[in-house]
């Protein structure tokens, strides 16, 4: 909320207290990096594989400066995204090989999302991770598929296709055989 994003003082720490006792938790709490933020969906076959990078917008703009995405605003869909295509490509290259990094330190399987702010100078700073990143109509994963020329409907076709190779369901020589659909499953 809007409380929880500002200059750190003896009110904000009272606050981290006061989340921390109620929630029966630790608190994170993060610096803000002003400029942009980026979230860029992976796919796991063998080892995560970038499936581009798209750039959060709050009210159409992509350069954040140091505005944050609340959570109020997430619940309405009041955000979107547009391509990073306008960043240089060597910018994009680096923050989808760090994605593609912790994806896979992390062990994460299937779909997952690493989320980044940016400053202007194209130093990326991991703010986020997620194993199951949230499948609305709304998100990362669905703007990139429509930018491929995909649909929505094919996030969920990856997702079984993606189970399907990781439980050795299907094997490379019985794809395309007669005999493969007469094969019990394991």
């Amino acid at each position: 909320d809007p409380d929880a994003v500002g200059a750190f003082s003896s009110h904000i720490e009272e606050r981290i207290a006061f989340l921390s006792d109620a929630l029966r938790q630790p608190i994170t709490v993060q610096e803000l990096i002003a400029g942009y933020e980026l979230e860029v969906p992976l796919a796991r076959l063998g080892s995560s594989q970038a499936l581009g990078v798209a750039a959060l917008t709050i009210q159409g703009e992509s350069h954040l400066e140091d505005k944050v995405l609340l959570y109020d605003d997430a619940w309405k869909d009041d955000y979107g995204f547009s391509e990073a295509s306008s960043f240089p490509s060597p910018w994009i290259s680096r923050i989808e090989r760090m994605a593609e990094r912790a994806a896979d330190v992390l062990n994460f399987q299937g779909l997952s999302r690493i989320d980044f702010r940016m400053n202007d100078e194209g130093v990326p700073f991991v703010i986020d991770v997620s194993s199951t990143p949230h499948l609305t109509p709304n998100n990362s994963i669905a703007f990139l598929y429509s930018l491929a020329g995909l649909k929505y409907r094919h996030i969920f076709g990856t997702l079984v296709g993606l189970a399907i190779e990781r439980h050795g369901l299907v094997h490379s020589s019985d794809q395309y055989s007669s005999s493969a659909a007469k094969k019990p499953l394991p």
